[in-house]
């Protein structure tokens, strides 16, 4: 007995040590499993057979890792270019959650997230005949006939307005939480094993049987990714159509936040803009700088916001060629821009940036940042190619590359010049950046292959 007790602890602590296995090495620094599904989700990959596909998954995720690990040693994350572009990854990020998590949490009814986070780890066996609305009556008679042991299958082939029911006899396969209305699975989730019911939906009049249950891939989820898709799966229960409640619920944000806008000043800058345009193109017309001139054009909580503040903003990388041809059309754009500001500032407020879903997405958005900024370092490294060398390929591929093909007279090497030096640097670029990935395959790295393949 006590061989068998101490034997059990002994596998629990390995299970333990070896739950979060290592995937790979780099240099100096190991990689686990966790930190490849921060990457990949566990549910596909537990899923995913082919050794190929998950190769080429795994290369694909020591790439971004690597380029990580090497612009971290180069502090590119600490340039002010690469701080300015997480900072507008992290607003946007902030806006979406805000409205996934704390807009969509105030109207997801408290019975759909209770019932998909009770029902995400299994998926049923559903067997349905589809009947007309009208059909009650013969709906109570089909439920009877089941339970007295008619076959099923029989019973959908000749009498389901299923048109598949005529190759799979009523038989729709294993179902999990989020696939069917909500209406059907309510029902189905809830029958016992060999139980039949009757569903309505907007289809129609469903009798079903549930043959069987298993636990579904959501049942291996770690705790918050198992809620996560829970929730996601409970936004099928609301009635109402989300943008009628999201336009709701920015009114009231514009209101509670004293946001008004000063129209009369507005009128006269839109107007002002349509006869500086006359003829000429609207890329022509300095609006930024208009809008500049501007005084204060709206209000947001008791502070006064000028043209300046949103020429600042429309200034920025998010906009391009900025022109606007009636009051509305700027207003509404000023809307969204205040709207961004207040969710921002409600979202840190509400500790979004500190839930776990914002964290894990953030994360692979800032990596894959830092990936591209590395990748653009190792290229903009290349020396230029020098005279020598542009005209060397030049002259070795005049005659293929660089002659008119209607006089079949050579460009020179002085029209050519620009040309030649565009490819030649390119060329240098693109092997610098295969060199690094082909390095990936040496030394550098070491893979765990009793993880990566399966039998």
């Amino acid at each position: 007995m006590f061989f068998i007790k101490n034997s059990f602890m002994v596998g629990l602590l390995l299970g333990c040590l070896f739950a979060n296995s290592w995937v790979f090495k780099y240099k100096d620094q190991t990689f686990y499993e966790q930190d490849f599904y921060n990457y990949f989700a566990k549910h596909d990959w537990v899923e995913l057979t082919d050794n190929k596909q998950r190769e080429g998954l795994l290369l694909d995720f020591i790439k971004q890792s690597a380029a990580v690990y090497e612009a971290d040693l180069l502090g590119l994350d600490l340039s002010p270019a690469v701080h300015e572009k997480l900072g507008g990854r992290f607003e946007r990020l902030l806006v979406n959650e805000y409205y996934m998590r704390v807009f969509l949490g105030s109207v997801v009814p408290d019975k759909g997230l209770a019932f998909c986070k009770k029902n995400l780890d299994k998926t049923v066996l559903v067997n349905h005949v589809l009947l007309k609305k009208t059909d009650q009556s013969l709906a109570s008679s089909l439920l009877d006939s089941l339970e007295g042991g008619a076959n099923f299958g029989d019973l959908a082939f000749s009498l389901s307005k299923d048109p598949s029911a005529k190759q799979n006899r009523g038989n729709l396969g294993w179902i999990t939480v989020g696939q069917t209305v909500p209406d059907f699975q309510d029902v189905v989730f809830e029958l016992c094993v060999g139980c039949v019911g009757l569903v309505e939906s907007d289809f129609g009049i469903h009798v079903v049987r549930v043959d069987s249950v298993k636990n579904s891939f959501y049942s291996n989820l770690e705790k918050e990714d198992y809620n996560d898709f829970a929730f996601r799966f409970a936004t099928g229960y609301i009635k109402e159509p989300l943008k009628n409640l999201a336009a709701e619920h920015d009114s009231s944000l514009l209101v509670d936040n004293g946001v008004v806008f000063n129209y009369d000043l507005l009128n006269s800058f839109i107007e002002a803009t349509r006869v500086e345009v006359g003829g000429k193109s609207r890329e022509k017309v300095d609006f930024i700088g208009g809008l500049q001139e501007l005084g204060g054009v709206a209000l947001l909580g008791g502070e006064v916001l000028s043209g300046q503040w949103f020429a600042n903003i429309f200034s920025g990388p998010f906009y391009k060629s900025v022109f606007y041809d009636s009051t509305d059309s700027l207003v509404d754009e000023f809307k969204l821009i205040l709207l961004r500001k207040i969710v921002v500032g409600l979202a840190i407020q509400q500790k979004v940036d500190l839930s776990y879903s914002f964290k894990k997405q953030f994360s692979s958005i800032k990596k894959e940042l830092l990936k591209k900024e590395y990748l653009k370092f190792l290229i903009n490294s290349v020396p230029p190619p020098s005279k020598e060398e542009i005209e060397s390929y030049y002259y070795q591929n005049e005659a293929e590359l660089f002659v008119n093909k209607k006089t079949g007279e050579p460009f020179g090497l002085v029209s050519s010049y620009g040309s030649v030096e565009a490819i030649l640097l390119k060329e240098k670029q693109d092997r610098v950046q295969s060199k690094f990935f082909d390095s990936l395959s040496g030394d550098s790295v070491v893979l765990n292959k009793g993880w990566l393949y399966v039998d």
